[in-house]
């Protein structure tokens, strides 16, 4: 016969997966980090090659604006001043300056050649301004060739300084890569050995309740599994026709439904003392079962921590019966023996019934 399941017990929030799910939230947070850390130095990098290359165009750019500028004043344009000339290669020695000051060290030389070169084309344009017959054009275009090979030479250390930097972070993403790659490992590693350990103790688990369900299916009588309203959960033993009924049409009733109210009352009050000093309690009482009345033992024990109980009964009738004849023998064996010691003490037959009647 098919059994309803034992009613699972009730597993804590974050219970038997929360140790994996705290792991996983961390190998997660902790490669988003090490992701985040890669992007961030990528960009910097990006950064740092984009604002350098762009103050260096600059900084070749507005020499020759500078120059530009000269040329159109020495062609006689009266309304550009010496401070408008002036004006773009003072820029283009202060951007320089900046360069210089955040740039990597092994650059360092490039850059003061490049400030050297500016200045000495600051100093060519201005004789090329106020003296325009000793400094020609070209002595300013040299100087000015001079400016954009410094820039260039810049560029190319700037150039080799920004393959090592991209060589480096690529060795760090690739550590980064290692490291999410060996956590993950790991994790999985532990996920593998938590779920065989998770197996080995579910089978475990299952051998025990076999091993207390067949235990339990030879009991000489019967066993209740029983809830706090006095409903059956389930029923053990071999003795089912003390049942009266199939098995079957018991389970999910409560005592209300199958005993008068008097009886009724007092098993739910044995079976709320149990549950209220988790203790076990003993009752004996006789119901009818299959129209001839029949006496129990019972045993009413909680189930751990549960609103449960398992009440066990065992059926004493026989007992009972036979500590019936046994009283009736003793009775007659004792008044035998008063017969017998009477007729032993009597002188006669009228005294013998005296002592007898």
């Amino acid at each position: 016969m098919q059994q309803q399941a034992p009613a699972s017990l009730p597993v804590p929030a974050m219970g038997r997966f929360g140790p994996v799910a705290v792991s996983v939230a961390a190998v997660a947070l902790v490669s988003m980090g090490l992701i985040a850390w890669s992007h961030m130095g990528w960009h910097r990098l990006q950064q740092r090659a984009h604002e350098f290359d762009t103050l260096l165009s600059e900084t070749q750019l507005q020499v020759r604006q500078s120059q530009s500028l000269a040329e159109q004043r020495v062609l006689g344009q009266t309304n550009i001043s010496d401070s408008m000339v002036e004006a773009p290669a003072a820029k283009a020695q202060a951007t320089a300056r900046q360069l210089r000051e955040q740039a990597p060290p092994s650059l360092d030389p490039a850059m003061a050649r490049l400030l050297t070169r500016i200045d000495h084309a600051r100093q060519m344009l201005s004789q090329r301004l106020h003296a325009p017959a000793t400094t020609d054009a070209g002595s300013l275009q040299r100087a000015l060739a001079e400016v954009d090979d410094a820039a260039t030479a810049a560029a190319r250390t700037w150039a080799a300084e920004l393959n090592e930097e991209t060589k480096a972070q690529h060795r760090l993403d690739k550590i980064n890569m290692g490291l999410v790659g060996g956590m993950t490992l790991l994790l999985l590693t532990l996920m593998a050995r938590a779920h065989r350990q998770r197996e080995q103790a579910a089978g475990a688990l299952k051998a025990r309740e076999a091993q207390l369900r067949a235990f339990a299916e030879v009991l000489p009588d019967l066993a209740f599994h029983m809830d706090a309203q006095g409903h059956y959960l389930d029923i053990y033993g071999s003795n089912l026709p003390l049942l009266g009924r199939p098995r079957e049409d018991l389970i999910g009733k409560g005592l209300k439904d199958l005993f008068p109210d008097d009886m009724a009352a007092r098993f739910m009050g044995v079976l709320q003392q149990t549950l209220q000093t988790r203790t076990t309690q003993v009752q004996t009482f006789t119901i009818p079962v299959n129209r001839e009345r029949r006496h129990f033992d019972s045993r009413c024990a909680p189930i751990g921590d549960t609103n449960e109980v398992v009440w066990m009964i065992w059926d004493i009738t026989s007992r009972r019966h036979i500590e019936h004849r046994l009283r009736r023998k003793t009775r007659m064996y004792d008044f035998l023996s008063h017969v017998n010691q009477a007729i032993v003490r009597s002188e006669d037959e009228q005294t013998l019934l005296d002592k007898v009647c």
